[in-house]
């Protein structure tokens, strides 16, 4: 018998909450499950979307709420479009704790016999009493909480006073790339412009969370490197305008979206990362699969970690670590 598993995003961006659904839709036993993935129209989840056609899964439209007055005719479509599926399972993948709620109703009220919310990390929050009471009323629907880190099923339980049993942990697994490409010594000239500069990688995709305005600001502290933007987002234009503002245009490079971060990566000297919420990029975990940690703390800064004085701990770091970098 095959049953129905319906997966939920509601992401405007493609990040490392969309690669996890690609992955467990990718890992799917087909004899038992057919997977339906439910989404927005946003041209952000392109990547998304290609992929998982790619993978023989079948796409969901749906419009995004614009308000309360609008969920009131959106969730009773969607409610009806759940129960056309007549799915076994309902899977939302959170990219922040309050996110995918409206579908998280909607399968709740489409009776759905198992409701799923996996939450990919825990933010700094400012609730008001009507947000509080309504996650705790999704909270009360939902079967089961799929937590990736034991410090986000901490959150969970803590704000929103979510019992301990209904919360498991599940690590993220990581599709393990191809690591035999040939290094691309005409890319990497390229990249160093004519000089002996050395290369500081940063993959994530550009929004607000990643901090990519503080790393800016950091690297005008760092004349001696070229630093390489691998990622698309809202914040681009902000953070070219930054760059130029900055004087960087000739050390600062924007690549835009890639699907071969393993290979870019084979070309750094540095790799640095800045989350403002507490987690480790996808991308930096699949680069962490290619050798050994020991040999990777001496040429990644996992600068979250560093504490105070980020902008000038990164220049000490880079100090300290760019003399073992070819």
């Amino acid at each position: 018998m095959i049953r129905t598993v319906v997966h939920f995003t509601d992401s405007a961006q493609f990040g490392g909450t969309e690669q996890a659904v690609l992955h467990i839709l990718a890992g799917l036993n087909r004899r038992h499950w057919q997977p339906v993935l439910f989404h927005h129209h946003e041209a952000g989840l392109t990547p998304l979307f290609e992929r998982a056609k790619s993978l023989d899964v079948r796409l969901r439209p749906i419009p995004r709420v614009q308000g309360r007055r609008s969920l009131v005719t959106w969730l009773p479509r969607l409610i009806k479009e759940l129960r056309a599926e007549q799915p076994a399972v309902f899977h939302a993948h959170l990219n922040s704790p309050l996110a995918c709620k409206d579908g998280l109703i909607a399968a709740v009220l489409a009776r759905i016999p198992a409701v799923i919310a996996t939450a990919q990390l825990f933010g700094e929050l400012s609730v008001s009493h009507f947000v509080y009471a309504q996650q705790r009323f999704v909270a009360a629907g939902v079967d089961r909480y799929i937590a990736v880190s034991h410090e986000v099923a901490r959150r969970l339980h803590q704000a929103f006073h979510i019992p301990a049993r209904k919360i498991n942990v599940v690590h993220n697994g990581i599709p393990l790339p191809t690591i035999d490409a040939p290094t691309n010594t005409a890319l990497r000239r390229i990249l160093m412009r004519g000089t002996e500069r050395a290369i500081v990688l940063v993959t994530a995709r550009l929004d607000k969370q990643k901090g990519h305005h503080y790393l800016l600001q950091a690297a005008s502290l760092v004349p001696k490197a070229v630093f390489v933007l691998v990622g698309d987002g809202p914040e681009r234009a902000s953070l070219e305008a930054q760059a130029r503002a900055l004087g960087l245009s000739d050390r600062v490079t924007f690549l835009g979206y890639r699907d071969d971060v393993n290979l870019w990566s084979q070309r750094l000297s540095v790799g640095l990362t800045k989350p403002l919420f507490k987690g480790i990029p996808v991308s930096w975990c699949r680069r962490a699969t290619q050798s050994p940690w020991p040999q990777l703390s001496g040429r990644f800064c996992p600068t979250r970690s560093l504490p105070g004085g980020w902008q000038r701990q990164v220049k000490l770091a880079f100090m300290s670590i760019s003399q073992q970098t070819p």
